[in-house]
This record gives structure tokens, C-alpha cells and sequence, in this order.
């Protein structure tokens, strides 16, 4: 071949995309490199690093398939996730999910509920509208309504036998009746201090009468051991008939008349007046909130989630004997935060702490992260409620949360700009799970159709 045939050869080559070499003195190597065949002379080999061979691999695996896991949804595969799951990056079982109104969050919510109880998961939901109903009825479960006492009264007055052994320096019955004072500022907002502290000595008296003191053995006092809201005005009547004191005469009516509307003819005679018929031992447990919160009364709200969060830890800690698993789902939880009444803020603060030592875990749902942070105050606990969570679900953000969400996870496993863009965009039913710091996938979640036949 001449040179002006082997310039346009070249030329032509170089128009394709291609590189060529005259491989001058080297034509039977060239002519041998070019044969698909396995011998490669071992003159012709270059050495090459691990890591640049490795970094030359093009392809980067979102594959998240956990030994043991439950079907959630998909990527590129199936994405199983084990939420029990224990190493050294995954310390705990609690799961955050974020998403605005309408982006999956339920529906990812029921997926993984339905599967755990599948695999003997027990199952408790606080349900503030009514969305899992269907589900729990379907699945063989039971739903209990906040606002009837018929089938789920808890009597505020029943000292918790099982919380003895986890307090021992201070005692189940004095903690309770501190339990009991901030019980009484809720369902009594509004009443003097002076007349609640008050309120709060006359209870301990009414115990000490029903020979239920701070050495008694709370084992084996059952059900119908407590004194009721019934007994206690019935305590204070008492009192006023002994009373030769005017002014203290009068003390004791003020009292009286506060329980009015919490013994037999008041308006929450139903719901705490009376001896505990809340049996939380079921395997799958709703408690629907929608007809209490339809009622606009946040107090009487938040006292009725103090006493289920009360209850549902001493479960909890009655499971570390049978060391059965057990999840705690609190649906909407900024519902059920009250900057002027932050005890059950502060009861999900604790849980999320504690639960892990019990087999069990916590899952908070909440439409966006502004709605789950309020005060300084309110934001440091909530912040440490989701640094206490393992497991991320991130589904669709308003543009304006994302400047809370990248600074909330700054300080451990840090959402990427492709992350945030990939949220700002996600369709219905895709979310960031974040497993740990270093496990980060975009997971469609996907159902199967026996699964979403319980739900529908």
C-alpha cells in the first residue's frame, strides 16, 4: 500500500471513531491480537494496579438483598430488606418514613407491616384516620377505638406490674403516681397548680386506703384491684363530710367538681372511668384514633396516647422474657405532638431509645419533616427520635423540606445532590431507603397481589 492509500485509510479510520496504529515491525502481533482465541503471549502484557482494573469496571450494583429479608420492592432487582437484621453498621430495627400526602407512604407502610406479621412479628399501630383498619381486620387482628371504653378503657389508676424490676431505685408506685400527675394536667387544663398538686396527694391517700402502697407486690393484684376516677370522687366526698374546716371544706368541693366530668354522668366517664377492659397482647393491634381527634379536643388526645404509650411499653418490656419481636408504628406522629403537652413526645423519645434491648422496633410515619419539628425544645427530640432509626424511607418532599432534610442527615450517611434530585422527582412509590451510612438505594416498592388484596 502506497502513503497517500495508507493517509486516507487512516483518515477514514479516524472519521469512524477509531484509533489506528501501523504497528510498524509488530504486523504478526497486531495480526494475532485481532483472533479470538485464549492464548495471549505473555511478552504483549502491561501490569496494571488493582485498583485502576477496578475503577475501569463500569457498572455500579444497587443490589440490596438481605438473608432472611421480606419482599419491599425493586431497582434493578428485588430488594428484600431484614429489618432485624444485626451488624456492624445496622445497631437497631427503628425506621423513619418520610412522604408528602399521596406519595406511598402507607402503602409502603402496610407492605412491610404484612410482612413482618408474616413472620410472627407481633403488630401495634397507633392509627390517627383510620388507614389501617381494613388490614388488621383482614390479617385477623383487632381494632380498638380511642374514644369508646367499652373495648379498650385503660384505667389511669393501674399500676404497670412489670415496670417494677425496670425501675428499682425508684419504685413502679411513685413512678406512677408521677405518671398520674401529668395525666391529671391534661385531662385538667386549665386548674390551678396548687388544686393538681393537691389532687395528686389525695390520690396517693386513696391508694394507701385500698392497702396498694410502695412495698405492696403488684403481681398479684389484678384488674379489679385499682381504685377508678369513681372511687377517687367518692374518696373526696368522704373527705368534705369529715372536713370541720371552712376554707378546707371548700378546697376539697373545688376538687370534687373537677372530677365531675370524669366519673359516672361526665363527659369522659366512658373513656377512664372504670376498671382496664385493653387487652394488648393480641398479635396484631390497631388503636384508631380518628373519631378522638375528629372531636378537635388535643388534651384529651394526647392524655389517651399517654396511656397507650404507657401500656404498650409495658408490653414491651414483658416481651424481653418471651423475646418474641414486636413493632410499635405510630402513624401522622406530628399529630400527636403538643408543644404545651410534650409528654408523648417525650414517651416516643424514650422508646425509640429503649426499644432495641426488647426485640422490638419503632416506626414513625409523618407526611414531611417541618410538620414532625416544632420548638427548639420539640426539635431536639425529634431529631433524636430519627437519629435513633436505623431505616430511612424517603418518598417525595415538597421542594421547600429538602434544605431540612440534607442538614437532618448531614451528620451521618449525607444525601447526595443525585439523591436529593432523584426525591425532588421520585414518582408515586419510589423512596430513598437508607439501610446505613454507607447503603443508599432508590427502591420502588412493589406488593404482591394476595399482599395488597388484605388492604383493599
Amino acid at each position: 500500500m502506497d502513503k497517500s492509500a495508507r493517509k486516507e485509510t487512516a483518515r477514514r479510520i479516524v472519521q469512524a471513531g477509531f484509533k489506528s496504529e501501523e504497528m510498524t515491525f509488530n504486523q504478526e502481533e497486531g495480526y494475532l491480537g485481532t483472533l479470538i482465541r485464549k492464548m495471549i503471549p505473555g511478552e504483549s502484557g502491561n501490569i496494571l494496579p488493582g485498583t485502576q482494573i477496578g475503577a475501569s469496571y463500569p457498572f455500579i450494583s444497587d443490589e440490596f438483598i438481605d438473608k432472611g429479608g421480606i419482599l419491599i420492592g425493586e431497582n434493578s432487582k428485588p430488594v428484600f430488606l431484614n429489618i432485624f437484621k444485626r451488624d456492624s453498621e445496622r445497631v437497631n430495627s427503628n425506621m423513619v418514613i418520610f412522604g408528602r400526602s399521596g406519595s406511598g407512604k402507607s402503602y409502603a407502610a402496610k407492605t412491610i407491616l404484612t410482612g413482618l406479621f408474616s413472620e410472627g412479628v407481633k403488630i401495634c399501630i397507633l392509627d390517627p384516620e383510620g388507614e389501617y383498619e381494613k388490614m388488621v381486620e383482614s390479617l385477623g387482628g383487632k381494632v380498638l377505638r380511642a374514644s369508646s371504653g367499652r373495648d379498650a378503657r385503660i384505667n389511669p389508676f393501674e399500676i404497670l406490674s412489670s415496670l417494677q424490676e425496670e425501675e428499682e431505685n425508684f419504685g413502679a408506685y411513685y413512678s406512677h403516681l408521677q405518671f398520674l400527675e401529668e395525666f391529671f394536667r391534661h385531662i385538667f387544663a386549665g386548674a390551678p397548680s396548687e388544686q393538681l398538686d393537691r389532687l395528686g396527694r389525695i390520690t396517693g391517700e386513696m391508694y394507701k386506703s385500698k392497702g396498694i402502697t410502695d412495698s405492696a407486690d403488684l403481681s398479684k393484684l389484678t384488674h379489679n384491684d385499682y381504685p377508678t376516677f369513681e372511687d377517687l370522687s367518692l374518696f373526696v366526698g368522704e373527705k368534705i363530710k369529715k372536713s370541720t374546716d371552712a376554707m378546707e371544706k371548700g378546697r376539697l368541693t373545688d376538687i370534687y367538681n373537677l372530677l365531675s366530668k370524669v366519673r359516672t354522668g361526665g363527659s369522659l366517664y366512658g373513656l377512664w372511668n372504670g376498671i382496664t377492659t385493653f387487652d394488648p397482647s393480641d398479635n396484631l393491634l390497631s388503636y384508631d384514633f380518628q373519631s378522638l381527634i375528629a372531636g378537635k379536643n388535643p388534651m384529651i388526645c394526647n392524655a389517651q396516647m399517654l396511656l397507650i404509650l404507657k401500656t404498650l411499653e409495658n408490653e414491651i418490656l414483658n416481651n424481653n422474657g418471651a423475646r418474641r419481636k414486636i413493632c410499635v408504628v405510630i402513624d401522622e406522629a406530628h399529630v400527636f405532638i403538643d408543644e404545651k403537652y410534650p409528654a408523648s413526645l417525650d414517651f416516643m423519645y424514650s422508646l425509640a431509645k429503649r426499644i432495641r434491648k426488647y426485640e422490638g422496633m419503632l416506626m414513625v410515619i409523618t407526611q414531611n419533616i417541618r410538620d414532625f419539628a416544632g420548638s427548639p425544645e420539640s426539635t431536639k427530640k425529634t431529631s433524636a427520635i430519627i437519629n435513633a432509626s436505623q431505616y430511612s424511607m424517603i418518598f417525595s418532599l415538597n421542594p421547600g423540606d429538602m434544605g431540612d432534610l440534607v442538614s437532618l442527615y448531614s451528620k451521618g450517611g449525607e444525601i447526595t445532590p443525585q439523591e436529593r434530585e432523584g426525591i425532588e422527582n421520585a414518582p408515586r412509590g419510589r423512596a430513598l431507603l437508607i439501610a446505613s451510612p454507607s447503603r443508599h438505594t432508590f427502591v420502588d416498592i412493589l406488593a404482591t397481589k394476595k399482599t395488597v388484596e388484605k388492604w383493599e
